[in-house]
C-alpha cells in the first residue's frame, strides 16, 4: 500500500512538520527519547502509519520513533527499544541499515510500505 503523503508539501516546508498525522496516546509507556525518566502523553504519527504502530504497541513493542517516508525513496522506518529488537524479529520484520552506523540494529523497515528495493538487508 502507497501511502497518500504529499512528498512535494514535505520538501517545502521540511523535516519535523507535522503535516498529515494523527495524535495517538500511547497504549504502554513511551519515554521520551532524551530523558528516560519521564513518559510521553500523546505522540504525532504519520497517518499511514497508525494502524501498524498501534499494532506493534498492542504486542508490547515501544517504539522510539517513526517516519512513513512520506512517498520519497528513502522508505519508512521505525525504531524501537533495544529490548524490542527480538520482538521485532520474532514478527519477521526486516531490519533497516544505516550505511554510516552499521552497528545501529534498533530500526526496522514498515510492513506496510513497498520499498524493500532500496533498502540493504542484513
Amino acid at each position: 500500500m502507497k501511502c497518500k503523503c504529499d512528498a512535494d508539501y514535505y520538501h517545502k516546508e521540511g523535516y519535523g512538520t507535522f503535516y498529515d498525522t494523527t495524535i495517538l496516546i500511547p497504549t504502554i509507556p513511551i519515554a521520551y527519547n532524551c530523558d528516560k525518566s519521564r513518559f510521553k502523553e500523546s505522540i504525532s504519527i504519520d497517518n499511514c502509519m497508525v494502524e501498524e504502530i498501534k499494532f506493534l504497541w498492542s504486542q508490547n513493542i515501544h517504539t522510539t520513533g517513526c517516519c512513513c517516508g512520506h512517498n520519497l525513496d528513502i522508505g519508512g522506518t521505525i525504531c524501537v527499544l533495544k529490548e524490542d529488537i527480538q520482538k521485532m524479529k520474532d514478527l519477521n520484520y526486516e531490519q533497516y541499515v544505516y550505511e554510516d552506523d552499521l552497528n545501529r540494529d534498533d530500526t526496522f523497515i514498515p510492513k506496510y510500505k513497498n520499498y524493500r528495493k532500496t533498502y540493504k538487508r542484513i
